[in-house]
């Protein structure tokens, strides 16, 4: 989860590097779905956190790690995809409001530092305070742990199973949606798409009709 977690920051800065080189604005232009950019950054995203956990679970077998259930269980267990999917989109919208790749990473780092140590992904959350036990309790990568583990290591796991995938599920959507919207672009994107238009010979078509009108007016006859 942690390796997941982690690997999800990529994301946030990716998209804030994008969106800095104008590639996002480049894409927007051309006949696609509006989210299609967003949603194939995501895509790549989780491939690569797939490979990521197929790695830990190599080093965990060639350590000592043992497979306490069957593999059908340990299919289920990538399930654990689904939540790095839904935390990409996250770090996807944190890429997208900051103004750099650095302010992206410095963004996403608050949110993986408040979902992964205060979780039962490294101690019992029956251990802690009153209301942190509360947050870890009810914070989706507890639920996602408390899937996972009973999973590789046998217990039941219908609940937390249920309510990981909810978790994701209203993350994943409602993202989603709010990024369906396009972003206001501020003095500093639309410098950049004129400098792109004024260096590829092209100008704008609200400046083209300025000066068309501009035209118009100076040729207009004079009265008298």
């Amino acid at each position: 989860m942690q390796t997941v977690m982690f690997g999800a920051q990529s994301t946030a800065v990716g998209m804030a590097e994008d969106l800095r080189n104008g590639l996002i604005e480049r894409f927007r232009s051309l006949v696609m779905a509006r989210s299609a950019v967003l949603a194939g950054r995501v895509l790549a995203d989780a491939l690569l956190n797939m490979f990521g956990i197929l790695l830990m679970l190599g080093v965990g077998y060639l350590v000592g790690f043992r497979l306490h259930t069957d593999l059908a269980a340990l299919v289920a267990a990538t399930g654990v995809l689904l939540f790095g999917f839904a935390i990409s989109w996250v770090n996807a919208l944190l890429g997208m409001v900051a103004k750099s790749a650095e302010a992206a990473a410095a963004a996403s780092l608050p949110l993986t530092v408040l979902l992964a140590f205060p979780s039962s992904a490294f101690l019992l959350t029956g251990n802690m305070p009153g209301p942190l036990r509360a947050y870890a309790d009810h914070q989706p990568l507890s639920a996602t742990v408390n899937a996972i583990r009973p999973l590789l290591l046998g217990g039941p796991t219908a609940s937390h199973a249920v309510a990981a995938i909810i978790w994701c599920a209203v993350t994943q959507r409602s993202i989603t949606r709010s990024q369906l919207v396009p972003r206001k672009r501020d003095g500093r994107m639309q410098a950049e798409e004129n400098t792109v238009a004024a260096t590829s010979g092209l100008q704008t078509p609200r400046r083209t009709g300025a000066r068309r009108g501009r035209r118009c007016c100076s040729r207009a006859p004079r009265a008298g």
